[in-house]
């Protein structure tokens, strides 16, 4: 698997990314490793603060429910935003 064509600035301390394994994470490296949230792993997103979750499309199309159900609880509890990691690699 090839790296997508990603701009290297930083992301923003306050946005996570949602990959699909955690390998995926390594393509995206202007996110910090402690951003990068695995759809297996969701209780890393319980106490985590965000503004902003960008998801790549392989997490996307991923069936996790405990995953999904846990996120969007804390995306409406935190009035964050949902992204497409395209969105990032446009300039968002």
């Amino acid at each position: 698997m090839t790296a997508p064509n990603v701009q290297l600035r930083s992301a923003h301390p306050d946005d996570i990314l949602v990959v699909c394994w955690p390998e995926e994470g390594r393509l995206y490296p202007q996110f910090l490793n402690r951003r990068t949230i695995p759809i297996s792993r969701p209780e890393k997103l319980r106490g985590l603060r965000f503004r902003r979750a960008y998801i790549t499309d392989q997490a996307n199309l991923a069936v996790n429910a405990r995953f999904w159900g846990i996120f969007y609880g804390e995306v409406f509890f935190q009035e964050a935003e949902i992204l497409s990691i395209d969105a990032y690699k446009d300039g968002e």
